[in-house]
């Protein structure tokens, strides 16, 4: 059982569908070589699919950094004129990658004696079973989940694929239960890994191998390029420190390979049984800008910091967050990136933005749900042309909260005329302003897909078309929870009064918000 078995780069374990719709089990040098006639990864779990994508998109980085080749990577023109012959080609260069790949092919191995790929020989550390490598189920060995997806066979043993799957998957998104080895050391927290504290966000292309390369960024914010980097398995030898505390990252490829946790599978014949595992790497995320795919936010004390997304909101209601027109503001790599290449002759016309993430139940020691969402923009929002339209589309969103702000104080009152008070308001607030975002979402994501910013005579237009939209669903929705409050929970002309009363004043507000003539 020492020897080494399942070789990563050329045994099939990544999920990945083909343009027909087919999932197939694919080797990395084959997802690689045929990624132009892949549409995307498919594994169980979008969190998954992001964690291999880093892992791909780490091989490029190293491939064109550390092969041979006669671009000098470290010189931001040629690294671009690199990027764009690449792209042009519509596929990879799999001579280079494999050439490299063939120098650390022993490093792939997912059982090797001395260097199992992604994981580390620890002598000892948190015994889990299967079920906890499972990112659907996440089920520790002491609390199992009450309504498994899965039987007790298939949760208790892997196949090696899947099992190499949620190996990187537990890497980057596992919770914070994991225990110290040493009681009363001075061990510092070890948080979740490092893609949970993240609020995700990548770019979608037509085929997997557009993807990768959209999200391959290649220049820092000053337009230069990154230091050099080092790959995990590049590494002489694998660190089986405890919770050690690096510095932050300077290079994508040391972040995309960061190995959060030392993890070191167990297996019973030609399956994975469980696996023991100890915290690994940890830096503070504040200011860590070499990190390319995350939303951030403003911290008062310690300048940047990544800003995790809300599971109640729907990703365009963050647009600001995420193409933001401000002079201040930080903006995700990737969103940067592909700005970039749009000023610089990229021609491209629609882009799907991706956010995932996982929810985290208390202080963060279990998981509670996986999220996903998208949206589809005219690239040439990214691009210097998309300024003066993504200052309009930032006012329109917050004229859209105040309206529907407002839609929630209406249902709020109209419910206190019944009788409602205290929490009970609150809760009829905060609910009837989340059915007004659920009746705008699917018209935001159409109107924002069919912005043309090349059309600049359609400016004012295109967001009066937003705002009148707004205006209609908001009004549309006051009136039909006044209509239901008269038949059912009103009684009396007095509160029948008061309920209309207070729909006038709504409907004043929200035309004074939005513009126009009121409806008399």
């Amino acid at each position: 059982m020492n020897d080494a078995e399942f070789n990563l780069l050329h045994e099939p374990w990544i999920l990945a569908m083909k343009d027909d719709g087919a999932v197939e089990e694919l080797s990395i040098i084959s997802v690689l070589e045929q990624a132009h006639e892949i549409r995307t990864l498919s594994g169980e779990l979008p969190t998954q699919d992001m964690a291999i994508s880093r892992l791909l998109l780490a091989i490029l980085y190293a491939s064109d950094m550390h092969s041979e080749c006669n671009v000098d990577f470290s010189d931001p023109d040629q690294a671009v004129d690199a990027w764009f012959s690449s792209w042009n080609k519509q596929q990879f260069d799999m001579d280079k990658i494999c050439k490299y790949l063939d120098k650390y092919e022993d490093r792939f191995y997912l059982f090797h004696p001395q260097r199992p790929f992604y994981q580390a020989c620890i002598a000892k550390g948190t015994e889990y079973d299967a079920s906890k490598l499972i990112g659907d189920l996440s089920e520790s060995s002491n609390k199992p989940r009450l309504f498994s997806s899965r039987g007790e066979k298939t949760k208790k043993q892997l196949e090696y694929a899947e099992a190499a799957r949620w190996l990187l998957h537990i890497n980057s998104f596992d919770d914070s239960s994991i225990k110290p080895t040493m009681r009363g050391a001075n061990l510092p927290p070890v948080g979740v890994g490092w893609l949970g504290k993240l609020g995700l966000i990548s770019i979608q292309g037509g085929n997997l191998f557009e993807t990768l390369m959209l999200n391959y960024v290649l220049l820092d914010r000053n337009e230069d390029t990154f230091p050099d980097g080092e790959a995990v398995w590049e590494r002489n030898e694998v660190c089986l420190t405890e919770r050690r505390i690096i510095a932050t990252p300077t290079s994508p490829l040391d972040l995309l390979t960061l190995q959060s946790r030392r993890i070191l599978l167990k297996r019973d014949g030609s399956v994975v049984t469980g696996f023991k595992s100890i915290g690994g790497d940890v830096f503070p995320p504040e200011n860590a800008l070499i990190e390319q795919m995350t939303v951030w936010k403003t911290d008062d004390d310690n300048g940047w910091k990544p800003k995790r997304h809300d599971i109640s909101r729907a990703m365009w209601r963050d647009y600001s967050a995420i193409i933001s027109s401000g002079a201040n503001a930080m903006d995700p790599g990737v969103i940067r990136w592909v700005a970039y290449l749009k000023n610089n002759g990229l021609d491209y016309k629609t882009l799907r933005l991706n956010i995932v993430g996982i929810a985290y139940g208390d202080k963060n020691s279990s998981v509670d749900d996986v999220f996903e969402d998208s949206i589809s923009i005219n690239a040439g929002l990214l691009a210097s042309i998309g300024k003066i339209w993504n200052v309009r589309i930032e006012a329109n969103l917050e004229l859209t909260d105040k309206c529907v702000k407002e839609f929630g104080s209406l249902v709020s009152d109209i419910s206190s005329f019944s009788g409602n008070s205290g929490d009970g308001c609150s809760q009829v607030f905060a609910y009837a302003k989340q059915s007004a975002y659920y009746s705008l979402d699917q018209p935001f994501r159409r109107w924002l897909q069919s912005i043309d910013p090349e059309d600049v005579d359609s400016l004012n237009d295109k967001m009066n078309e937003w705002l009148n939209t707004t205006k209609t669903v908001i009004i549309q929705m006051g009136k039909r929870i006044l209509d239901e409050s008269s038949e059912t929970a009103i009684v009396g002309k007095d509160m029948e009064s008061n309920a209309m009363n207070r729909f006038r004043k709504f409907s004043n507000k929200i035309y004074k918000i939005i513009g126009g003539d009121v409806d008399k």
